[in-house]
């Protein structure tokens, strides 16, 4: 399953710099975490699937390390807190206050799509262990052609969410996500994300 969802992964660094050789993967990823919410910015985007649309805003506030995702039809607020050791979700829907997503739900669908509150979270930029795997310049997604380095992420965990691993493709310049692509536990592609313009 392919999906196209700019606005949660074309996040921009806060210092872009580029790098000589390879780098360390851990730190790579963790530029990537620190990446999302580091400038303050608000965007529209779309959650599609098939004729379903779920319309929703998205904003960061970096000076909580927080993006809000805001949901109109219904009305949902869903947080992403990014913690130095792990990304934490919590949910706010009409007349109730918000509350931490527990894990079980994470594997649930957001608004009748195909995306998940795994897929938001994203906490596989959490998994321990990171391998840089390649170094591409190529077009990575619809219509993008960066230098990219291509990271291995395994899920530590295996069971505990749709993925058991995780390729990620960053770029160089900016360390923005420009292309995730999930596996299950029997080595099959069950979704990706991809930047579609920049």
């Amino acid at each position: 399953m392919k999906i196209s969802l700019f606005p949660l992964f074309l996040l921009f660094a806060t210092s872009l710099h580029a790098q000589e050789g390879k780098p360390d993967a851990g730190e790579l990823v963790r530029e990537v975490r620190h990446s999302q919410a580091g400038e303050e910015y608000t965007m529209k985007g779309e959650l599609i699937k098939g004729r379903k649309t779920a319309g929703f805003t998205m904003s960061t506030v970096p000076d909580l390390d927080m993006i809000r995702f805001k949901f109109d039809d219904p009305i949902q607020i869903i947080s992403l807190v990014l913690k130095p050791n792990r990304a934490e979700l919590t949910e706010q829907v009409v007349g109730q206050p918000a509350k931490p997503l527990a894990e079980k739900r994470y594997g649930e669908k957001i608004q009748g799509t195909d995306v998940t509150y795994e897929d938001i979270s994203q906490r596989f930029l959490y998994w321990p262990n990171p391998k840089i795997v390649d170094d591409e310049k190529e077009r990575i997604s619809l219509g993008v052609r960066r230098d990219a380095w291509k990271v291995r992420l395994d899920n530590p965990r295996p069971g505990l969410g749709p993925y058991r691993v995780v390729m990620i493709w960053v770029d160089k310049e900016s360390k923005a996500l420009l292309r995730v692509d999930g596996y299950d536990d029997k080595g099959r592609k069950i979704k990706r994300f991809e930047v579609s313009k920049v």
